[in-house]
């Protein structure tokens, strides 16, 4: 199996609360250590803790995943500021806090923490390269199919099941472009 490390950061808005943003750290650890995610098709995830480690990593596989409140959001995506965003150059994630805690809502059809895990993976997705998926959500055919994670699942998801996790075809499109 490909094998590539990434290193990562977790950081919480100012105005966040502390008790929120070490429960935001925790569900991002969470996410990114589970098997159904990324790490299937050979992608390691290493915590940085300290901003001193973080700043040793390959710029190059370092990934900043921040919870970021909606005001802010409007200011640095003003075209986006109810979504999460990812630069893809950067490998900057900014997670909207008010999707984060629920009080924006959403289309997915997850629960709230499924919805958490849905986030981290598809923004981490960006991070590793990843654009949206190009398909047809309305399709019937689609019916009794998990949604691809790189769906934007937060405005919908049509004739999908709804998903938290990397689908089969995601992992092994991923495996294939990391040899």
């Amino acid at each position: 199996m490909a094998h590539k490390t990434y290193y990562y950061a977790v950081q919480a808005h100012k105005s966040v609360p502390v008790q929120d943003g070490v429960e935001f750290r925790r569900e991002v650890q969470r996410v990114l250590a589970d098997a159904r995610g990324w790490s299937g098709a050979g992608i390691e995830f290493v915590f940085s803790p300290s901003t001193e480690d973080f700043k040793k990593a390959p710029w190059k596989n370092a990934i900043v995943i921040r919870l970021t409140p909606e005001s802010k959001m409007r200011q640095l995506f003003p075209g986006f500021p109810q979504l999460s965003v990812c630069n893809m150059v950067t490998r900057v994630i900014h997670i909207n806090q008010g999707r984060w805690d629920g009080s924006l809502p959403n289309q997915s059809k997850l629960s709230l923490p499924d919805y958490r895990a849905y986030v981290i993976n598809h923004e981490v997705g960006h991070a590793l390269g990843k654009g949206h998926s190009a398909v047809n959500i309305h399709s019937e055919s689609n019916k009794h199919k998990k949604a691809p994670i790189m769906v934007q699942q937060t405005l919908g998801i049509g004739h999908f099941l709804p998903n938290a996790w990397p689908t089969e075809p995601e992992l092994r499109e991923l495996k294939e472009e990391m040899k």
